[in-house]
């Protein structure tokens, strides 16, 4: 699955791990890139990254194989 941002609407850690807990239920391998909700400063980037952006090269993007397409997902950028 690939979730396409906006795991959630404040950025609370809270949010996320309630997220995290309801994707995880579907049994299948997640990718995320985040969405305009998830990260609103260097704190909530922080929180997303721990959770959603494991693997994240630099901390800037994270990139996987699938089926022998390159998907490359931007991570996030803070001001």
């Amino acid at each position: 699955m690939i979730h396409t941002g906006d795991i959630t609407h404040l950025a609370l850690p809270r949010q996320f791990d309630d997220a995290a807990k309801a994707i995880g239920r579907a049994g299948l391998d997640v990718h995320y890139a985040p969405g305009e909700h998830d990260i609103l400063d260097a704190a909530t980037a922080n929180a997303y990254t721990e959770r959603f952006g494991k693997g994240a090269r630099d901390g800037a993007y994270y990139s996987f194989d699938h089926s022998g397409v390159h998907f490359i997902s931007p991570q996030h950028v803070v001001d």
